[in-house]
């Protein structure tokens, strides 16, 4: 499983393009859920998928950003059809500063808390041109990150239960067969409301979930840190000249410019049972085949008792 993975890029590059080779037509239809049918026989049957509500996903993940490692502790929490939360400790190795970041979805609402932070520091996150946002700047990107974040379930659902988020209906059809030197995948597209497009490959042998791929515009993030408090790191400058240099360089660097749209990848690995379904405990992410970022799984809960205000903005 592990030996194939590292090859699915091949395999993606193999399979470019036969999806619309193949149409939508009933018979692509028929044969993608044949083949997920395969797949959710294997990771524990239709049956058991069909009974869960919720799960919790805990583990420490590893991230690269700007050639700087940031590590920590990563949960997620779903509730079907939904409810949606991402949470995660950051620690600046080296910088002797850790915050935490809270992001989710409680049914049409949206909230983040992200201003959790220790050792004294200021961090400062800045995207697009370094202007000013106004509060039709600010709506649009709260909008903007709520699609993500349903999004962003509906492709962990997929991935994992190999079924349609419930409210997230899903169309399939088989794109392919990708072939390389060590196995072959079984290709899936999935579309769906808000944009959603993914391909999800099946190994062959195993069936189980090699990747799922999606296009997207390259993650792109400036930061700037600063220690001590206002006045401490980074010669005594204070935020607002600190801000100002960021802008700049912002300007500089031609962050304006529209982002490139690249292939976004998931890899899975390392199977084990949990809560009687066969789960990954290894996620690997990136764009274009690199890997930026690793997920090393500790526990899952199927079907957790939350709080009943687990969801609801802070």
């Amino acid at each position: 499983m592990q030996r194939l993975s590292r090859t699915i890029l091949v395999l993606a590059l193999v399979v470019a393009g036969a999806g619309a080779a193949t149409g939508r037509d009933n018979a692509s239809a028929a044969r993608a859920e044949e083949v997920l049918k395969q797949a959710r026989a294997a990771i524990g049957g239709e049956a058991k998928i069909g009974g869960v509500r919720g799960l919790s996903i805990k583990g420490k993940y590893r991230r690269v950003i700007q050639e700087r490692e940031l590590s920590g502790e990563r949960e997620f929490d779903l509730l079907l059809p939904d409810k949606y939360m991402r949470t995660e400790s950051v620690v600046m190795q080296g910088m002797g500063m850790s915050m935490t970041n809270t992001r989710a979805i409680n049914g049409s609402e949206f909230w983040a808390d992200g201003g959790r932070g220790r050792a004294g520091g200021t961090m400062m996150i800045m995207r697009g041109d370094g202007k000013e946002p106004t509060l039709e700047d600010l709506a649009r990107a709260e909008q903007e990150q709520a699609r993500q974040m349903r999004v962003e379930l509906a492709r962990y659902v997929l991935a994992l239960l190999l079924t349609p988020s419930p409210g997230f209906p899903l169309e399939f059809t088989y794109a392919g067969e990708a072939t390389a030197d060590d196995g072959s995948a079984d290709v899936i597209d999935a579309a769906g409301p808000e944009g959603f497009a993914a391909r999800l490959f099946l190994d062959k042998r195993t069936h189980l979930p090699l990747m799922l791929s999606y296009r997207a515009p390259k993650p792109r993030v400036f930061t700037m840190m600063q220690q001590g408090g206002p006045r401490g790191g980074h010669g005594g400058k204070s935020q607002e000249e600190l801000v100002k240099e960021a802008r700049e360089k912002l300007k500089e660097q031609g962050e304006a410019a529209k982002p490139e749209e690249v292939e976004m990848q998931i890899r899975f690995s390392e199977y084990r049972e949990s809560g009687g379904l066969l789960l990954p405990h290894r996620i690997a992410s990136g764009p274009d085949g690199e890997t930026t970022e690793e997920w090393e799984i500790k526990t899952y809960s199927v079907n957790p008792q939350f709080k009943a205000d687990k969801f609801q903005k802070r």
